[in-house]
């Protein structure tokens, strides 16, 4: 069912100005298709929808060529199409911020395999509205086994889910003007954002809290669909995020350390994940070797995470494959 359209948001003075974007990177052409479409269905009709594709450019293709269809029905037209040589998250939300965010303006993230609810983005937006402390906000999952779990555990200690997420202007404008990034190639993208967003964006002057910097709103979700177990493709994905998760805990050690124990500004963290982790092995040596002995995935993630190099694909600009209107109108 639609949104009510007599159902009054609460206003704010970034609504009109609003983003929402969209990272894909393995999803298939359907798959991101309808994810495009939920946004399509509910975002506002001036809101900007930003669609990157990371390291995949026959995604970026085959979507382009559907988009003018896509887009036929819908009130909204303010689309761009986004392709990013590098395939790494982290990568693609960092070109967001610092090459193509307007300037203005919220920006709500969500995944190439989400779809949102009807009122989730109404619902997020006015959380966050109401939230004046808060620099961004997130939904909570509701669907897979685990969701009421992560649920419970976003309520009680805070957080942000990166499926569906926002990150207030105040909180954009700062991030682009110091420069601040995520480490290149980190699989916690999620956790690593919202950890900046706890402390305020700056460890040596705020304490962490979560609930005070990022506003939770519940009913604010969406749908995926379901992976089975039989199928050998989603067997694997199983295995590999495994490995990933692995790494994840080593990430959430070293940025826990950085910004924890040596309060140090989130701009001032090392460029890639190497580093990040590295830097951490090195200075919390037993608890480190001791994390590494502990997790069956754990050295053949450390193994992974060492051999991996990191090309000059990172600090190229994204290429922009589809707009749907003049950028002057924005």
């Amino acid at each position: 069912m639609l949104p009510d359209s007599n159902t009054r948001d609460v206003p704010t003075s970034a609504d009109t100005r609003e983003s929402v974007v969209v990272f894909s990177a393995r999803e298939s052409a359907d798959v991101l298709s309808r994810t495009v479409c939920s946004v399509l269905a509910y975002a506002r009709p001036e809101t900007r929808v930003e669609i990157l594709v990371n390291g995949n450019p026959p995604l970026s293709q085959a979507i382009a060529l559907r988009l003018p269809d896509l887009l036929a029905d819908a009130a909204l037209a303010n689309v761009r199409l986004w392709d990013i040589a590098m395939a790494d998250k982290a990568n693609a939300w960092n070109q967001h911020i610092h090459h193509i965010w307007p300037d203005q303006g919220n920006a709500f993230y969500i995944d190439g395999y989400v779809r949102l609810l009807p009122d989730s983005l109404r619902l997020l937006r006015n959380r966050i509205a109401a939230s004046p402390e808060a620099l961004g906000g997130t939904g909570t999952p509701s669907v897979a086994r685990t969701a009421m779990r992560q649920r419970e555990l976003m309520l009680r200690e805070g957080g942000l889910h990166g499926n569906f997420c926002v990150i207030k202007e105040t909180a954009l404008r700062a991030m682009k003007t110091r420069g601040i990034r995520l480490p290149v190639g980190i699989y916690r993208t999620d956790s690593t954002i919202g950890a900046y967003l706890s402390f305020g964006l700056d460890p040596g002057a705020y304490q962490w809290d979560p609930h005070k910097f990022i506003a939770i709103e519940p009913s604010a979700t969406w749908v995926t669909d379901k992976k089975h177990w039989w199928r050998v493709s989603d067997v694997k994905s199983t295995l590999n995020r495994k490995k990933r998760q692995a790494q994840g805990d080593f990430e959430n050690r070293s940025v826990r350390y950085h910004l924890s124990t040596l309060r140090m500004r989130p701009e001032h963290l090392p460029r890639t994940v190497g580093e990040l982790v590295e830097s951490w092995l090195a200075a919390c040596a037993p608890e480190a070797q001791d994390a590494v002995r502990r997790s069956f995935f754990g050295k053949q993630a450390l193994s992974i995470l060492r051999s991996r190099r990191y090309s000059d694909l990172a600090g190229s600009e994204p290429r922009l494959v589809f707009d749907s209107r003049p950028l002057a109108s924005f």
